[in-house]
């Protein structure tokens, strides 16, 4: 089974995947963490956060897929379990938003890499602190410090970073990278949000922090800058570190997610 279902508490009975506008699903993976592991268990807190927000009507039109049942300690065996999941998801519904909740960060390789081959002109928006563009990274070439570099290879997805304040110059070896204002608005985009590329005092729940970050709603006016949201992904949360304010900062940007699509 390559799904755990007994975590898909945010939708009603009566809800199913074929018409939700919004599908959820979490992946609890942090096996390539080298400061502090503890991501895997975000996608339940996220959960239960943004179950204590006024959703109102909200979650009518979301379902929860449940978390992939991923193999620790292999990136490999995790990525081809995603992809599974992803494309028997695609099959039942290809026009909710996709609404990803890590883990590590490399949890978004597996999904872009997923939805480059559904979308000729797929964009990514890359929220981060760190670059993320290593070619390696100790000893590991698909690893959450790589995970950009390996992203750029796929060759068909245009890259804009936001908020990177470490690693910088590793991103001059990317190919397809260019800058937020040359993205079109109209066509299929993902976002990305590592959560540490808030400032350190409003998502204190990370394994690497930065000072100098941006605000939630600068993260929240970037993805409401795209009309074509094709997915968007939250992750490194680690509510080991701090399991208040931090999950339920990511629940908010979950919401104004959904409130986005709901338009």
């Amino acid at each position: 089974m390559l799904l755990n279902t007994s975590r898909n508490f945010l939708v009603s009975e009566n809800e199913n995947i074929e018409e939700a506008k919004v599908i959820v699903l979490g992946v609890p993976f942090d096996s390539t963490e080298t400061t502090l592991p503890g991501q895997r268990l975000a996608p339940l807190e996220i959960r239960k956060a943004l179950l204590s927000l006024e959703l109102n009507e909200l979650l009518d039109e979301v379902y929860d897929a449940g978390d992939v049942v991923v193999v620790h300690g292999s990136v490999k065996k995790t990525m081809e379990r995603l992809e599974d999941v992803l494309n028997d998801i695609w099959k039942r519904n290809n026009r909710a938003v996709l609404l990803v909740l890590g883990g590590e960060h490399t949890v978004t390789y597996g999904v872009v890499k997923f939805l480059a081959t559904k979308f000729n002109e797929l964009q990514l928006v890359f929220m981060d602190a760190h670059g993320d563009a290593y070619d390696e990274y100790m000893g590991l070439k698909l690893c959450h410090a790589t995970v950009l570099k390996r992203i750029d290879e796929l060759g068909n997805v245009k890259i804009a970073t936001v908020g990177i304040r470490e690693e910088l110059e590793e991103l001059s070896n990317l190919k397809n990278l260019v800058s937020i204002d040359d993205l079109n608005r109209e066509k299929p985009t993902y976002v990305s949000i590592d959560v540490d590329v808030l400032d350190p005092s409003l998502m204190p729940g990370v394994s690497d922090p930065v000072p100098i970050g941006l605000k939630v709603e600068n993260v929240i006016n970037y993805i409401k800058r795209f009309d074509f949201l094709v997915g968007v992904d939250v992750v490194e949360l680690n509510p080991i570190l701090e399991n208040n304010i931090s999950p339920r900062t990511a629940a908010w940007i979950m919401r104004e997610i959904m409130m986005k699509v709901r338009m």
